[in-house]
C-alpha cells in the first residue's frame, strides 16, 4: 500500500508519539477473514518499539466504503481500550488525498460541513397543489425524473454492493430499523401486519440478491424535502444517503411514495394533481430507460418507504389533521406495501387496488 512508505509512517509516529523516530520497517504478517496485519518496528528516541497496525478488506461483511471501516475501527478503539486484559489500541490511523496518515483515534463525535441549498424543497409543492398540474410544476418533476435517468445509467460490476443493498434495505437502519424506531402500540397495524411486510421484504432480498446487472448509482434518499428548486428551475440535491451505489428502485420509491402518501393525507384517496406527479414521474423514467425488470424488484423499497412516512415521530397526527385521518392514511398505506408485496410484479395502474 502506497500509504506504508517508510516517510509517512516515519512523520505520523512521529507526531503521535511526539519524538524522534527512525529505522521504520513494516513487515506483511498476513491475512484473516476481515483484514491484513503488519508488523511496524521502529526506534523512538533511540528505543526499540514494535506495533501491528491493521487493516480491513474494501468488499463484503459490510465493509465495502471507507465510511463503514472507519466505523469498525472507531468502535474497535474505544472498546480495545474498555476491556481488561484486553490488547489496547494506541490510535486509529486515517489516509488524506496526499496519501499521509492522520490521526482520528481521539475524536468523540463527527460533523460535516457544507454548503447551503437555495430554494424551496418539492415538498411546497405537494402541499400547494391546485387541483390540476400547472406547467412549472410539470416541469420539475421531468426534470427530477430526467436526472435519475442519467444517474441510473452509471453502472458498476460488483456482486458485493448490490447483495448488501437489498440487505441493508430489508434489515439494519431501513426497514427493519425504521419498524424498531415505532411506539410499542399503534392504532393502525399489529406486530403480525409488520411481521408480514418484514417477512414478504425477507423474500425478496432472496429473489433479487444475485441480480447485480441492476447496480447502478443513486442517490439513496430521493424524497421531496432533499429536492431544492430556485427561482430559475434549477434544483439542488440534499442528503445523499447509504453509499454511491445501490439498486434504481430505492430512489424512485423515495419520490414516488409522496404523492400517494399526501394524497391520501389530504383528500383520503388517490387521485387529482398528487397522481398526476406519480403518473409524470413514472412515465418520464420508464419511457427513457425502458426498465420493466423493475416492477419485479420494487416491493421491498416501497415497503421501506412506507414504514418512514408512517413513522409517527417523522409525521404526528397533527400533520394529517386530526388522529382519524392520521389512523386512516396510514392503515391504508400498510396495506399498500402489503398487497405489492404480494403481487408478482408492480402495476402502477393498480395502486388504488393495493390501498385497499
Amino acid at each position: 500500500m502506497d500509504e506504508f512508505k517508510e516517510a509517512n509512517i516515519r512523520k505520523y509516529l512521529s507526531e503521535k508519539l511526539n519524538g524522534r523516530v527512525i529505522n521504520v520497517k513494516i513487515e506483511k504478517l498476513g491475512s484473516g477473514v476481515v483484514g491484513t496485519g503488519y508488523g511496524v518496528s521502529f526506534k523512538l528516541n533511540n528505543k526499540l518499539h514494535k506495533k501491528i497496525l491493521k487493516t480491513l478488506f474494501t468488499e463484503n461483511l459490510s465493509l465495502d466504503h471507507h465510511s463503514d471501516r472507519a466505523r469498525s475501527l472507531i468502535l474497535a478503539n474505544e472498546n480495545y481500550n474498555s476491556m481488561e486484559k484486553h490488547v489496547k489500541s494506541i490510535d486509529v490511523v486515517g489516509v488524506n488525498n496526499k496519501k499521509e496518515l492522520i490521526s482520528i483515534g481521539d475524536a468523540k463525535e463527527f460533523f460535516i460541513l457544507m454548503e447551503e441549498a437555495e430554494g424551496e424543497d418539492f415538498f411546497k409543492d405537494l402541499e400547494n397543489l391546485k387541483e390540476e398540474l400547472d406547467d412549472k410544476t410539470k416541469a420539475k418533476v421531468v426534470k427530477l425524473a430526467e436526472f435519475l435517468v442519467k444517474l441510473h445509467g452509471n453502472k458498476k460490476d460488483s456482486d458485493s454492493l448490490y447483495k448488501r443493498k437489498i440487505r441493508d434495505t430489508v434489515g439494519s437502519e431501513c426497514l427493519m430499523g425504521v419498524f424498531d424506531v415505532y411506539p410499542e402500540e399503534v392504532n393502525w397495524t399489529s406486530m403480525g401486519e409488520i411481521g408480514e411486510i418484514v417477512k414478504r421484504s425477507v423474500d425478496y432480498w432472496i429473489k433479487t440478491r444475485n441480480m447485480k446487472h441492476r447496480l447502478c448509482e443513486i442517490h439513496g434518499d430521493y424524497h421531496p424535502g432533499n429536492l431544492w428548486f430556485k427561482e430559475d428551475g434549477d434544483f439542488t440535491l440534499l442528503d445523499r444517503a447509504r453509499g454511491t451505489w445501490g439498486e434504481a428502485a430505492d430512489d424512485l420509491t423515495a419520490f414516488l411514495i409522496n404523492p400517494i402518501f399526501y394524497s391520501l393525507a389530504k383528500k383520503g384517496r388517490f387521485d387529482g394533481a398528487h397522481k398526476e406527479i406519480f403518473d409524470l414521474f413514472w412515465n418520464t423514467y420508464f419511457e427513457k430507460t425502458g426498465d420493466r425488470e423493475m416492477r419485479t424488484v420494487i416491493a421491498p423499497y416501497f415497503a421501506f418507504r412506507v414504514a418512514v412516512v408512517c413513522t409517527p415521530r417523522f409525521y404526528n397526527d397533527e400533520f394529517f389533521g386530526d388522529a382519524g385521518n392520521a389512523r386512516m392514511v396510514r392503515s391504508k398505506l400498510f396495506k399498500f406495501a402489503l398487497n405489492v408485496l404480494k403481487d408478482s410484479e408492480f402495476n402502477p395502474g393498480k395502486i388504488n387496488n393495493y390501498l385497499d
